[in-house]
């Protein structure tokens, strides 16, 4: 592509080197996928450095870019006429024109050296946009500087001749790998591209697009063996389960010589973290009933949703989780205790707690939740008082809940109770033993058609992803916290 004297001048606006920078953008994106009916959207688009040469590759109609500056956009509609690209209509605009945009349309999204001149809160703006259009399996590609030394922002001096940008904002790691947490996105940093001026490059995706293969491979596994009161696979997946959590970091312990032996896991904390956390699970499973459309045994998926025996209850989230407590960058001390029995008295979990009770902890975490029948997940939290009676959290303590579970798209309202196991032989014992003082919360996967203990038993894909993002979320704030 040839640079005409205009094209050169309206590009010295912006500064940059834009000769080698066009280029090496159309060439990030081709090493990531991108072909010619790929969809991009160009956030901060500028003079069309890059824009032009991915405008050029694309099918017509293709290319989306938008800029806060109205003066820029023009510009770029007048680069498009000079270099006879007007036929491949791109779509040019300021930033409020991202809100044309079909949600989760985009194949690509970029944010060439456009962080990198943000502060915190503008960073969080852009972070929220790109969560609205970037497809299921789309990749954000974007450059920038991040730091482990920087908490939240270092943003820098104000830009010379750009208003309300900066100059070389450097984002925190940790901050800024939380805040695309909460919208179900997470970076990988790419170091096969490096870019011409030392900034990072990296690709964000969607936590879905990588993390549900990862629990359904483990869901698979957990699945095949029968837990069922008349199976006969308890101990083989009692040690499976073993084997895992010592994969994990857990010190493991088993209590009493049942068929279906109760689990004890212990972690320390990591990463700096501080605060202690009791998790609950069980990896029984009801009898297997008459009426299944599909094997109880084997995991299958029909359009979105996972069925099988016991993936509701209890073994979709144990794989969930399973998967959430690999590469934690910082979690409190964990006690997770992961019975056999529920399904048939808890006789094992019960002895156990008679004779040495739960541990001390800052937070008890119940082996399941449900979204209800409006798609409002409900955030079962309470505090145990000593009579027994329970009392709802401090508004601090449910503060640092509701930032936790936060899943862009998602909404959720507070119940002050336990997760209901109306079902289970004798009622639960972890919930009777809960100390005083404890603060519960009950999470999960399941939705108003998951069918507990009944034929067709199934769990959506996206509420075990969605858990998966949740627990995470919640070790970290906790040890953050300390309590």
């Amino acid at each position: 592509m040839t640079t005409s004297p205009y094209l050169a001048s309206v590009h010295d606006r912006i500064g940059g080197i834009p000769e080698v920078m066009g280029p090496w953008q159309l060439e990030l994106l081709l090493a990531h996928g991108l072909d010619q009916n790929s969809t991009v959207v160009d956030i901060g688009c500028g003079t069309l450095r890059g824009g032009l040469h991915v405008i050029r590759h694309l099918e017509p109609g293709r290319y989306v870019g938008v800029d806060p500056l109205a003066e820029l956009v023009e510009e770029g509609r007048k680069l498009v006429r000079e270099a006879g690209l007007a036929d491949k209509n791109p779509v040019l605009g300021c930033l409020s024109d991202l809100s044309n945009v079909t949600s989760r349309s985009a194949d690509f999204v970029l944010t060439q050296s456009v962080l990198n001149h943000l502060g915190a809160e503008q960073v969080e703006a852009t972070v929220a946009r790109v969560a609205s259009v970037l497809a299921d399996d789309g990749k954000w590609l974007s450059t920038g500087r991040i730091s482990e030394a920087v908490e939240r922002v270092d943003e820098g001096q104000p830009h010379p001749r750009r208003p309300n940008e900066r100059l070389d904002s450097v984002m925190g790691r940790a901050w800024f790998e939380r805040l695309l947490s909460e919208h179900g996105l997470v970076i990988e940093t790419l170091t096969g591209h490096p870019h011409p001026r030392g900034l990072d490059v990296f690709c964000v995706q969607r936590l879905d697009s990588t993390i549900s293969a990862r629990i359904e491979s483990t869901l698979s596994q957990l699945l095949e063996w029968d837990t069922s009161p008349d199976g006969a696979d308890c101990q083989v997946m009692a040690e499976w389960l073993e084997s895992a959590a010592g994969e994990l970091g857990f010190d493991t312990h088993r209590f009493g010589d049942a068929q279906a032996p109760l689990l004890i896991f212990r972690r320390s904390a990591t990463g700096g973290g501080r605060g202690r956390v009791v998790m609950y699970n069980h990896y029984d499973v009801d009898h297997i009933e008459d009426g299944w459309n599909t094997p109880p045994l084997n995991l299958t998926q029909i359009d979105e949703r996972w069925y099988g025996l016991g993936v509701a209850d209890n073994k979709g989230v144990l794989a969930a989780r399973l998967e959430a407590l690999r590469d934690l960058d910082r979690a409190p001390e964990i006690w997770w205790l992961v019975q056999g029995e529920e399904e048939s008295g808890s006789q094992t979990l019960r002895r156990y707690l008679e004779e040495h009770g739960l541990p001390d902890a800052d937070w008890f975490l119940d082996e399941n939740g449900k979204t209800d029948a409006e798609g409002s997940q409900r955030l079962l939290t309470y505090r145990q008082l000593a009579d027994g009676k329970r009392e709802p959290l401090t508004p601090e303590d449910l503060e640092l809940v509701r930032r936790a579970t936060r899943v862009a798209g998602e909404h959720r309202h507070v119940e002050v109770r336990p997760l209901n196991k109306a079902l289970v032989p004798g009622g639960c014992a972890f919930q009777a033993a809960l100390p005083a003082g404890s603060r519960y919360v009950g999470l999960g996967s399941n939705d108003g058609e998951t069918r507990i203990h009944a034929p067709n038993e199934s769990i959506p894909i996206d509420g075990a992803v969605k858990h998966w993002i949740q627990v995470r979320a919640l070790l970290d704030n906790i040890a953050a916290n300390g309590q």
